[in-house]
C-alpha cells in the first residue's frame, strides 16, 4: 500500500512539472 501511495505522489509531481514546462 505504501508503494502505491509513493507512486501516486511521483506521478502527481511528474504531471505538475510537465504542465509547468508547457
Amino acid at each position: 500500500m505504501k508503494f502505491v501511495f509513493e507512486m501516486q505522489i511521483i506521478i502527481c509531481i511528474s504531471v505538475f512539472i510537465y504542465k509547468e514546462e508547457k
